[in-house]
């Protein structure tokens, strides 16, 4: 069996990737190097209201280092930029391991978070235990800064109880929360 280091500062979380030059969502599967694209088949659960900023370093390894209560900390150094970490849930996309994680540093993905959560939090929804259950759609071509950034895009569909799972006290592989699969608030989808 081969050994497997878990880069510092990160989860150990099965995790999504938004490849933007290739305009596609990527997840892990635990093998090095294999990464399928995600088949967005139903809306996913994203936890918008835990998101943790902080700093992150990508050469030489990945490595987050978050901002205690998202209040900025000094940059360690040069090569960190600012970054976020979220987590998302489907038993539809994500197959076996339904919870996941998505950092970056990437200026298109921080708009991405920055309207969902304005959207959530004008909603009033923080705090009340449920999280945005969200179809993802194609990604729109934008310039920001100095260089061109594609931009995914959303479609906020309902809320849903956050699963047991997004707690951090449920192990990872248990079953999803009941209320999750009987709530049919929302076109019967299953997340």
């Amino acid at each position: 069996m081969p050994l497997n280091f878990a880069n510092s500062g990160g989860s150990g979380l099965p995790f999504l990737r938004f490849s933007i030059e290739d305009n596609e969502w990527l997840m892990s599967t635990g093998e090095p190097g294999i990464m399928p694209p995600v088949d967005w088949k139903s809306p996913v659960l994203i936890d918008i209201e835990n998101i943790q900023l902080g700093w992150l370093k990508l050469q030489g390894g990945r490595d987050f280092q978050p901002w205690p209560n998202n209040n900025q900390t000094p940059r360690p150094n040069e090569e960190y930029k600012n970054g976020f970490v979220v987590k998302f849930y489907s038993t539809q996309c994500f197959g076996d391991a339904p919870l996941r994680e998505l950092s970056s540093d990437r200026a298109g993905l921080q708009e991405f978070v920055k309207k969902l959560y304005n959207e959530v939090e004008a909603a009033g929804k923080f705090e009340s235990g449920e999280i945005p259950a969200v179809e993802i759609l194609p990604a729109i071509k934008t310039r920001i800064g100095k260089g061109p950034t594609k931009i995914p895009q959303y479609k906020l569909v309902g809320y849903k109880a956050r699963p047991d799972e997004m707690s951090g006290d449920a192990p990872m592989d248990s079953a999803p929360a009941p209320e999750a699969e009987a709530d049919d608030s929302f076109e019967n989808v299953t997340i």
